[in-house]
């Protein structure tokens, strides 16, 4: 269920990336559509690669959120802590370093970022391509704590 949720908001913040223009922003929207579209296959070399893509597009989202000038701060910094930490949890998924939990915990910051910054400027940006997806998928991460 998770993946095909995943994998509808990723297709969906693809199509959104394609009315704006820029590229940085699209590379990234394809990025993270072929990293979760390629889940479908389920062996296990390619599942790594696959969260490779996407720690790369993290990385990616937090360099862009250092150099995009044309955002407010509170965007800027709901781009850089949301690439950031989810850049720090998917390298403890792939290392499987301890204390993996307490990265997870952190995924709180950058949602409650996210959220406050879209609450205060309802509209749609090339940015919101990406972020809703990173939005979802980190609101997921944090849920799998408790459950």
């Amino acid at each position: 269920m998770v993946k095909i949720i995943l994998s509808i908001i990723a297709i969906l913040g693809l199509l959104t990336a394609f009315k704006f223009k820029g590229i940085f922003h699209k590379l990234i929207s394809i990025g993270i559509t072929l990293a979760i579209l390629i889940t479908w296959v389920k062996i296990p070399i390619i599942m790594t690669i696959s969260i490779m893509i996407m720690l790369i597009m993290a990385i990616a989202t937090f360099i862009y959120g250092l150099w995009a000038r044309d955002l407010r701060k509170i965007e800027r910094n709901s781009l850089v802590t949301m690439g950031g930490f989810l850049a720090i949890h998917l390298t403890f998924s792939i290392l499987h370093l301890p204390g993996a939990e307490k990265a997870n915990i952190m995924l709180l910051i950058p949602i409650v970022l996210t959220i406050i910054s879209y609450r205060k400027h309802r509209e749609l940006t090339k940015e919101m391509s990406f972020l809703f997806f990173w939005l979802v998928m980190a609101c997921i991460e944090f849920v799998y704590i408790w459950i």
